[in-house]
């Protein structure tokens, strides 16, 4: 999809809560997507820590009428990677 300033700045807005959370990136990608229809959004998200943890989250361009929001779908992606860095999986 082609490139947003408000999808942009809702990004940078997470990534800076996430690192007041939990501290520094080493590496932050992540690739924005919309529904072959159009209209909802979906994200991957791939994070990595200083100390070598790292994690990727697929949030899908669900039907789910909220992911027609993207400041929604960018929240929520997120929301998901934090806590899945609050509370690694055991090996």
């Amino acid at each position: 999809m082609a490139s947003s300033r408000p999808i942009l700045a809702a990004i940078l807005q997470e990534i800076d809560h996430l690192q007041q959370a939990i501290g520094l990136l080493a590496t932050c990608r992540i690739v924005v997507r919309t529904s072959e229809t159009g209209g909802h959004y979906g994200l991957t998200l791939q994070l990595a820590l200083p100390q070598g943890m790292a994690v990727t989250i697929h949030t899908p361009a669900s039907p789910d009428a909220r992911y027609a929001d993207p400041q929604f779908a960018v929240s929520d992606s997120f929301r998901h990677a934090l806590a899945r860095l609050r509370t690694p999986s055991e090996p």
